[in-house]
């Protein structure tokens, strides 16, 4: 009973925090919407970064708090390369 309270709990915070973290950046990124007519590459590269701070919160809460892991595979691709990822899951045990 109480490990399953406290997984509704850390849930709660983590998926809280996110969502709220999350909300602050879309009003940061309505508030950029004018640069866009002034510099729309400053503009871009802004919400990018802004975005980009989401996914390395997601990331970090499954690796380290939930001591999960990432492996990559394929090719090699040079630094601020542009690639097309295609996830290939077809079962539980790929996230195991």
């Amino acid at each position: 009973m109480f490990k399953c309270s406290s997984r509704l709990g850390s849930l709660a915070l983590y998926g809280g925090g996110i969502f709220t973290f999350c909300v602050a950046l879309n009003a940061v990124q309505l508030v950029t919407l004018p640069l866009f007519k002034v510099n729309k590459k400053k503009a871009r590269n802004l919400n990018a970064s802004l975005a980009g701070s989401v996914w390395v919160l997601i990331q970090d809460c499954f690796e380290k708090k939930h001591k999960g892991t990432i492996t990559y595979s394929g090719d090699e691709l040079p630094e601020k390369e542009n690639a097309i990822v295609a996830v290939n899951h077809r079962s539980w045990d790929d996230f195991s």
